[in-house]
């Protein structure tokens, strides 16, 4: 469920909405068997700049989310 929401925040970014499921799912289970915030939101940065090294800007719409992806 936590990983659906997380998901759903990405939003209306397709490619970027499918990659924080997959790392919602992950982090859900990392942070039910240690619960430790910090590391979940250094993780979520790391993972976040490597996506937008490594992945195409046009491939990820430089990462816009919400009415920012539409403009």
């Amino acid at each position: 469920m936590v990983a659906i929401v997380f998901s759903l925040f990405h939003f209306p970014n397709p490619l970027l909405a499918i990659l924080t499921f997959v790392g919602g799912l992950i982090w859900a289970a990392v942070y039910q068997r240690q619960p430790n915030l910090f590391a979940l939101a250094l993780s979520h940065a790391l993972s976040s700049l490597t996506l937008a090294l490594v992945i195409s800007p046009k491939l990820l719409e430089s990462l816009r989310v919400g009415f920012k992806y539409f403009g």
